[in-house]
């Protein structure tokens, strides 16, 4: 489940790069290629601790 939402996200990221990229030219498709690794590296983190917070919830 996990692994699949995360599989969407990173499609949904990769078309908007792609879309940015194809509109603005080489500036577009680094600027893309920066929007995408912060926003996977945040999305990455953002489920790590969700799922450590609910680990930590079920326990007690």
């Amino acid at each position: 489940m996990l692994n699949k939402f995360r599989r969407v996200i990173h499609g949904l990221l990769s078309v908007y790069c792609g879309l940015a990229s194809f509109n603005m030219g080489s500036r577009g498709l680094w600027l893309a290629i920066f929007v995408w690794s912060v926003a996977a590296m945040s999305l990455e983190l953002l489920i790590h601790e969700g799922v450590k917070y609910h680990q930590e919830e079920t326990k007690t």
